[in-house]
């Protein structure tokens, strides 16, 4: 059976979305609240499809929303299973027949403002399709790209998540929904996609801080094949190949509808470059935590390769303590 996770490399990046312009499209129903402290709701819209609505006054700050089209973005740059996004216009007749579409607060009821917010694409028809937050861990192994979440904890760290990585899990056509072109048109397996981004960046205070456990998903599990530095490299080269140009033209995403003062986010872009060089760093704090997910750790990393010449500075001491794969005790300042 085709499984992508057999793949030394991610798949091939399909190239940024069009900066310049992202779909717009309309509400016409709701169906119901999905789990979380966003309090997004499950639309389907004018484009026939079903897509999970962020509100622009989420308890979780309007700044998510903004962190949610960038990462979304660079995720689908770099070939990780994400999501579509698009603006999603809700109308006032839209939420007085629906009036359970409204942000719940601890002392408080607001209602939520008729426009633009950010829509998320649904994996289906929620009739047809089931999709789990959670698999049991017998099950993960016959996840078809498992090794996204490698990259994921990879971009996760390079970003700034300081939330927990979330994610679904359904079953689906592999080549529709990874661009595989090998795949076989009918063949179906199961998938994770990566969800839920606005706790990148620092969530709401557009700050880069940085701890072991950020961006860790909660199922030790699916970084079971994880050996050694070899299985990060591709990830590694991965971000190094986003330039600082498709870095900057994010903040383009950001409508003017919103009224965010996008400065501050302009200044946290500008840094990402610089701080690509701190993601082995903070790797290797995970894995020398008390809580290191990578149990199979075992293999060097061959002499000669691309992280031995391009990230191996980023240990203190001798590169032969990567080649050796030791944990180093040494305590590490993750910030960049």
């Amino acid at each position: 059976m085709y499984k992508e996770r057999r793949l030394k490399r991610p798949i091939d990046p399909p190239g940024l979305v069009n900066l310049d312009h992202c779909p717009r499209i309309r509400a016409v129903n709701a169906l119901r609240r999905m789990r979380g402290g966003a309090q997004s709701q499950l639309m389907f819209a004018s484009d026939g499809c079903y897509h999970v609505v962020k509100f622009l006054n989420n308890p979780q700050g309007k700044r998510t929303l903004v962190n949610e089209l960038a990462a979304s973005a660079l995720l689908r740059h770099l070939g990780l299973s994400a999501a579509d996004f698009s603006l999603v216009f809700v109308d006032d007749e839209l939420l007085s027949r629906n009036s359970g579409v409204r942000i719940e607060l601890h002392h408080r009821v607001e209602s939520v403002p008729a426009g633009y917010h950010f829509g998320s694409l649904y994996p289906g028809d929620p009739n047809k399709i089931a999709v789990y937050d959670l698999l049991p861990t017998t099950v993960l192994d016959q996840v078809v790209n498992l090794s996204h979440f490698i990259g994921m904890l990879v971009v996760d760290k390079w970003l700034g998540n300081i939330d927990v990585r979330q994610a679904v899990f359904f079953r689906g056509n592999i080549r529709t929904n990874l661009g595989i072109q090998s795949a076989h048109p009918r063949h179906m397996g199961i998938l994770a996609r990566m969800i839920d981004h606005g706790y990148t960046f620092g969530g709401q205070h557009w700050a880069f801080e940085d701890a072991p456990l950020y961006g860790l998903y909660r199922d030790k599990a699916v970084y079971r094949a994880v050996r050694s530095w070899a299985d990060f490299e591709p990830w590694f080269e991965a971000i190094d190949s986003v330039d600082e140009h498709a870095v900057m033209s994010l903040v383009r995403l950001v409508p003017t509808e919103w009224e965010i003062e996008t400065r501050p986010f302009e200044i946290l872009l500008g840094r990402l470059l610089e701080r690509r060089k701190s993601v082995p760093r903070m790797i290797e704090a995970l894995r020398a935590s008390a809580y290191s997910p990578f149990e199979e750790w075992t293999l060097p990393v061959p002499t000669g390769s691309h992280f031995r010449c391009q990230h191996a500075h980023f240990l203190p001491g001798r590169c032969d303590q990567v080649v050796a794969g030791s944990r180093t005790s040494s305590a590490f300042s993750c910030s960049a």
